[in-house]
């Protein structure tokens, strides 16, 4: 039995066996890049904006992480040590979701979550998750 995992940038190591047995499966195989013992998750655009997305809340084991983060929203670059404000508290009152010091929307991703954290990305997802829709 193996898992089909669900980011798209995250990799995990897999063995001959397991290697195998993805390869067979019709289900899977054509979603995968193997290389170098890894498989990698193949996802459209879309389903990598909603992933990413994800990762913008409750996040704060993976901005503290990371190098470099970015903002979806202002499309701000900036290393975790400017994130001053957190919100979405904990039972101890810390916030666990970083606020852009920018914008203060919290619409941040850092390196860590395992997509890129380039304006390009950052693009893409602002356009998905802020476009207006003209009537």
């Amino acid at each position: 039995m193996f898992t089909c995992w669900k980011t798209a940038n995250q990799l995990r190591h897999v063995d001959a066996f397991v290697y195998a047995l993805i390869r067979q499966s019709h289900r899977c195989a054509s979603r995968y890049i193997f290389t170098n013992g890894y498989a990698i998750l193949i996802m459209n655009s879309l389903e990598r904006v909603k992933a990413a997305h994800k990762k913008s809340i409750f996040h704060r084991s993976d901005i503290t992480a990371s190098k470099i983060c970015g903002c979806f929203h202002c499309g701000h670059i900036f290393p975790p040590l400017e994130i001053e404000q957190w919100t979405h508290k904990n039972g101890k009152g810390i916030g666990q979701t970083a606020l852009c010091p920018k914008c203060s929307i919290d619409s941040v991703i850092g390196d860590k979550s395992g997509f890129p954290v380039i304006s390009k990305f950052l693009g893409a997802m602002k356009d998905h998750w802020f476009s207006v829709i003209k009537i």
